[in-house]
């Protein structure tokens, strides 16, 4: 993980700023993670380090996750090994979004966060929003320390290097179970979390956070 550029600190105190007031209790966070298979462990970021540390080398088997949590809960993870680009990422959006919204149920004015992938904010997309009525939550770039879904993941990974599956299909496994297991009670401690991320983000005027 580089360092920030003061342009990158400035956009995310700005951020941090505007959403002082905010407790993000009807905002969903969605995030995308990979799990390669072996024992050469996981790159993931750490909120100490200036780079990934346990890189994996080419052409490891690897499955990808795309997940989502809130305040209520979460919903089913998605697991596939294709190339995301755009059309596959609004799939995905259209497969979860009945999900999405019976976790809510009558509670109105939600929102959805996505970092800023290319992917996310492809016009095919931001189209699908539209269209859907789905209202996004602004989000500063390189900000995976504001992003409990991070959080999430960092407990998987280590949980899966303890495990050790040796194929694909049980890696698949252990992903489903160490998710359909994460408690509402630990997720929703997680989002609970985020208005003194926005607080330390402006008592550090921008830097990165150590969460």
């Amino acid at each position: 993980m580089s360092f920030l550029t003061q342009k990158a600190k400035k956009f995310r105190l700005d951020w941090a700023i505007a959403h002082r007031q905010s407790t993000f209790s009807k905002t969903l966070f969605t995030d995308e993670s990979t799990f390669w298979l072996g024992k050469t462990g996981v790159a993931r970021w750490s909120p100490s380090q200036d780079i990934n540390e346990n890189m994996i080398p080419k052409n490891i088997p690897k499955l990808q996750v795309w997940g989502a949590i809130c305040s209520r809960g979460k919903v089913s993870l998605k697991i596939f090994t294709e190339n995301m680009d755009a059309e596959f990422y609004t799939k995905i959006l259209e497969e979860k979004l009945p999900e999405v919204k019976k976790l809510y149920g009558s509670i109105s004015a939600w929102t959805w966060q996505q970092d800023n992938d290319p992917k996310h904010t492809s016009n095919k997309a931001m189209l699908w929003f539209k269209e859907k009525r789905v209202r996004l939550i602004d989000w500063p770039s390189y900000s995976p320390d504001l992003n409990p879904m991070e959080n999430v993941w960092g407990y998987i990974k280590k949980e899966i290097a303890k495990k050790r599956p040796h194929t694909l299909a049980e890696l698949e496994q252990n992903l489903l179970v160490l998710w359909n297991n994460l408690s509402d009670e630990y997720l929703g401690a997680l989002v609970a979390s985020m208005p003194n991320r926005v607080k330390v983000i402006i008592a550090k005027e921008g830097d990165r956070i150590p969460y």
